[in-house]
């Protein structure tokens, strides 16, 4: 997968491994490619990098769990909620008013950049993260049968829970800290902008992993390192409790 020496799976505070090492990194890598969108001066093209993004790291949860569940059945956690022709429709209604609006949004979104790159990083971690831990022991399934909806129903109701939950996180924590360890964000949306130029290899086959540039790999390290830290790993754990209970409610 890469040269690159990856540190040790995530933990909780007592000590016991959460996630696989290998794994996460291919999730950050995501993620990195996933906040450069942001950079680049071509109309919708930055909406599709990050969808596509999003369903690489799904992909790889749902392969690495040997889950039984389309890809397609969580659309909705990943992408757009909307049917296809639907979406399709909305997306031709939007076209001109974005078309007008991107030169705009584009400044917005570099001029933000300090803040978006790395929080782009973590949604990435995080939606794969969560789903993770839903599939895991067949826990999806049996939610989703006992609430009798099925995998699309219950992938929506799991993003409505998702994005509460993360509404409510305190991102000073995971700011600072990657802040701390990379140097600043400068160099960060430096190292995401150098990952659009393997974008594409998200397409390929997941055991494989993404394909990109050396300063991406070096920096997707160095952010699983910042993962691991316990103030961190005892945040995350903070934001699953609260998508559980935001599941709860829900049902």
């Amino acid at each position: 997968m890469s040269d690159i020496t990856q540190p040790a799976s995530p933990a909780s505070p007592n000590g016991e491994t959460t996630l696989d090492a290998a794994q996460v990194y291919q999730w950050l890598v995501a993620g990195i490619v996933s906040s450069s969108a942001r950079f680049l001066p071509i109309p919708f093209v930055d909406d599709l990098i990050q969808t596509s993004c999003r369903k690489y790291v799904v992909k790889t949860v749902i392969e690495n769990r040997d889950a039984d569940i389309k890809l397609t059945a969580l659309q909705p956690y990943f992408g757009d909620s909307s049917g296809c022709l639907t979406s399709c429709a909305w997306m031709l209604i939007k076209a001109p008013i974005k078309l007008l609006l991107f030169p705009f949004r584009k400044i917005i979104g570099i001029l933000t950049a300090v803040r978006g790159v790395p929080l782009e990083i973590m949604r990435v971690y995080l939606l794969a993260r969560t789903l993770d831990r839903y599939l895991k022991d067949g826990q999806y399934s049996r939610e989703q049968i006992r609430l009798q909806l099925d995998e699309r129903e219950y992938a929506i109701r799991l993003k409505a829970a998702f994005d509460q939950a993360l509404s409510k996180m305190d991102l000073h924590v995971v700011l600072a800290a990657m802040k701390d360890a990379t140097g600043g964000f400068t160099e960060l949306s430096s190292v995401a902008w150098a990952g659009l130029k393997n974008v594409w290899n998200q397409k390929s086959d997941t055991n494989k992993g993404l394909e990109t540039r050396q300063e991406v790999k070096a920096e997707a390290t160095r952010i699983q390192d910042i993962f691991s830290r316990t103030e961190i790993v005892m945040l995350f754990d903070n934001f699953d409790q609260r998508v559980d209970q935001f599941m709860v409610q829900s049902s």
